[in-house]
């Protein structure tokens, strides 16, 4: 059945298609639902109270950890639980998962930890700056963070990649003599002897601007640097 309304994600778990956006209808209420392509039918994401989906706002992203959904976007409760731009969703009852203050446009999970991105300070009592992971039960900043909104972040390799509209990383224009312009990666040690640590990513002609999708590209350029 057609949907009225507007799509702001999608996320394919087996033969389940998640769908968030902007709708509510009898079988895809408040903004989420899934689509079963061995049954064909729609339903809706539905807590213990029979509340069901996000209210206050929009999902804007959506990943897999743990076993669990993540939802993430702009909301204010899911499945009629507080849960302030996101949530956590075991396929029976809602959860928050952390209490984000400001709007949150990204989501990706590397190594069993769930990074988030998007225009906020704080998540809880930590001290954020627009992008920040959630490692061993516990939120942390990604050092001293990203200097202006993040819009998309996507896991590759060993690396999450970062882009959004900043030109400073760490409190830095420059890492290691590249350039911060709109995108940069946060990657871990492959030998595990240190902590991830952020990383420039040459662009070729300069600045992305505001960049609002990444997706990998594994071409070594003149310099030597992953593009």
């Amino acid at each position: 059945r057609r949907m009225a309304g507007v799509v702001t994600a999608l996320m394919v778990d087996g033969d389940d298609l998640y769908v968030a956006g902007k709708f509510s209808d009898a079988d895809r209420r408040s903004n989420l639902a899934v689509w079963n392509d061995v049954t064909g039918a729609w339903r809706s994401l539905c807590g213990l109270s029979g509340v069901c989906g996000v209210s206050g706002g929009e999902v804007r992203s959506m990943a897999i950890l743990g076993g669990s959904l993540y939802f993430a976007g702009s909301f204010t409760s899911a499945g009629g639980v507080p849960a302030h731009r996101l949530a956590r969703w075991d396929g029976r009852e809602w959860y928050a998962a952390g209490d984000v203050n400001g709007e949150v446009n990204a989501m990706a999970v590397v190594r069993s930890q769930l990074f988030i991105g998007g225009a906020f300070t704080a998540v809880g009592q930590t001290p954020t700056a627009n992008a920040a992971r959630l490692r061993a039960g516990h939120w942390e900043g990604l050092g001293e963070g990203v200097g202006g909104e993040v819009l998309a972040l996507h896991a590759f390799g060993g690396c999450v990649y970062v882009g959004g509209r900043f030109e400073a990383v760490e409190g830095h224009a420059a890492v290691q003599g590249v350039a911060v312009e709109g995108v940069a990666r946060w990657c871990f040690d492959p030998e595990n002897k240190a902590d991830a640590q952020w990383q420039a990513v040459h662009v070729d002609g300069g600045s992305v601007g505001s960049c609002r999708v990444i997706l990998p590209w594994d071409r070594p350029s003149s310099d030597g640097n992953d593009q």
